[in-house]
């Protein structure tokens, strides 16, 4: 009589192998998405800045009577 080769478990190591592959790329798209967040606020804090940074020049030159309007 002969012995059958063993066939490997594929679906007992399935789990173990999809588990952390699924884990590690859950991490990276929730750390790129919180990238993203950060840079997009800071563009948004940079153009509120640059707006608030105009408003305050003319503020500025209205208060020393630099006004071009004569």
């Amino acid at each position: 009589t002969q012995i059958p080769p063993e066939q490997p478990k594929v679906d007992g190591q399935l789990p173990l192998i999809l588990g952390p592959v699924l884990a590690v790329v859950a991490l990276v798209a929730l750390g790129a998405l919180g990238l993203w967040h950060v840079r997009w606020r800071q563009e948004k804090q940079r153009g509120l800045r640059s707006e608030l940074g105009e408003s305050s020049l003319i503020l500025k030159s209205s208060e020393q009577g630099d006004s071009m309007l004569g």
